[in-house]
């Protein structure tokens, strides 16, 4: 009998031990998946995720960054499993998949997802912006970090749905103002924030407030536009505000963002051309085809 236990109390150690080490080699992939996103190696960051995922199915880190990676290259479904996964796993810390999972789905669904996202970031913003999974010793947690801008571009992103897919619910309106007020109150830098409320004010029909909205947020970034290291909003914003421009009648802005964009290397030209927006004065480029680009 004393033998038997000798074996079972060896056999426990072996197994921690092994357990130890298999940890450990996915934290090894899990660190070679950031140089190969380093280096914009996606399929091969993809693959090393996914053999940490199928040694540790539980590791969140993994779940979280493999996801993005699928939405890089066109693996919708699998992304939305993986992250539907780390949910579940650990639903109170890591506002990133909320936000990925709310751009994902639609209607009431969405709204939910992005809502569970910005509650988190707040809760990081307002500990100074620390890590998540900091106080933790784990490394299946992935880390992330909240700044003003970024808390305020998640109230934006919470804005837009309330403009368009839910905007049938009753208080639809009202939420949509205060995540718009919320968006410019938090970071007053943000173009971002003022070019969201400027929607708002456009769909209210306040033709004046939208213009004044426009105009705080072209002075945080337009003059700048052109100048190296300029640091600008993501391409798809600055379409939209193109787009806001041309509603209220502002040609000669619009005209002078659209003919920069043109001039990046960026993949525009997708899609079709909305009704009543290709109506541009277009000296020397084709600036509609930068309108046909979908964020």
């Amino acid at each position: 009998m004393e033998v038997d236990r000798v074996k079972k109390k060896g056999g426990s150690k072996s197994k921690k031990k092994n357990k130890h080490k298999q940890k450990r080699s996915v934290a090894n992939l899990l660190k070679q998946v950031e140089e190969k996103l380093d280096a914009f190696q996606y399929e091969e960051a993809l693959g090393l995720c996914e053999e940490a995922i199928a040694r540790d199915p539980s590791n969140v880190k993994a779940l979280e960054t493999a996801a993005p990676i699928l939405l890089e290259l066109g693996g919708e479904e699998k992304a939305y499993e993986y992250l539907r996964a780390a949910v579940q796993l650990c639903p109170d810390s890591g506002y990133s998949k909320y936000m990925y999972l709310g751009q994902m789905c639609s209607g009431d669904e969405a709204v939910a997802y992005i809502t569970k996202g910005v509650e988190l970031m707040t809760q990081l913003y307002a500990k100074g912006g620390e890590k998540a999974g900091e106080a933790s010793s784990s490394s299946a947690v992935i880390s992330e970090e909240v700044s003003a801008e970024k808390l305020s571009n998640g109230y934006c992103t919470l804005a837009e749905m309330f403009l368009t897919d839910c905007c049938f619910l009753p208080d639809a309106e009202q939420r949509c103002l205060e995540c718009c007020t919320k968006a410019v109150s938090i970071a007053p830098q943000n173009p971002e924030a003022h070019q969201a409320m400027a929607s708002y004010l456009l769909t209210k029909g306040d033709l004046e407030g939208a213009k004044e909205s426009l105009v705080k947020c072209l002075e945080l970034w337009l003059p700048h536009q052109g100048t190296p290291d300029a640091i600008l909003p993501p391409y798809p914003a600055r379409i939209n505000c193109a787009k806001l421009l041309m509603e209220l009648e502002e040609m000669e802005k619009a005209s002078c963002i659209l003919e920069h964009l043109l001039k990046e290397d960026d993949e525009g030209g997708r899609g079709v051309v909305p009704t009543g927006l290709a109506q541009l004065p277009q000296p020397g480029h084709d600036c509609s085809k930068i309108l046909s680009y979908r964020s």
